[in-house]
């Protein structure tokens, strides 16, 4: 059993609604990233080229894979997390909040407005 877990629901405002399209997403095939999101990435095109032309590979349309696609990039940089995501707060334009989630790492992010709700829960029960 791990020692966090993050989720989310979701209303469907851009991408299809179908399983592809279902939080939390990861960075296939690279670090173990799972990333859920609330907002929309008004550079989401600009940025999913620019991954694009780096290598990697989307297996959907949305803008929250993009975020875990850009936080594995960063990381296979020699990155930590937190630096990439001060990085994600200055690169990616819109409104959005999100959860990032690795192996051993929980990270929370807001954009500038932080006008997109985040629910945070902790505790020391197993």
């Amino acid at each position: 059993m791990g020692s966090h877990a993050i989720g989310h629901t979701r209303m469907a405002t851009e991408s299809d609604v179908d399983i592809r399209s279902a939080h939390p997403y990861w960075a296939y095939p690279f670090k173990d990233i799972a990333v859920v999101h609330n907002g929309q990435l008004t550079n989401y095109w600009n940025w999913r080229r620019t991954l694009e032309h780096r290598g990697h590979r989307f297996m959907s349309n949305c803008d929250s894979e993009l975020i875990a696609v850009y936080l594995a990039d960063k990381m296979d940089q020699g990155i930590e997390l937190q630096p990439a995501m001060e990085d994600s707060l200055d690169e990616l334009d819109g409104v959005f909040t999100y959860v990032v989630a690795t192996s051993d790492q929980l990270g929370m992010a807001k954009d500038v407005m932080a006008a997109k709700p985040m629910v945070l829960y902790e505790s020391d029960e197993s």
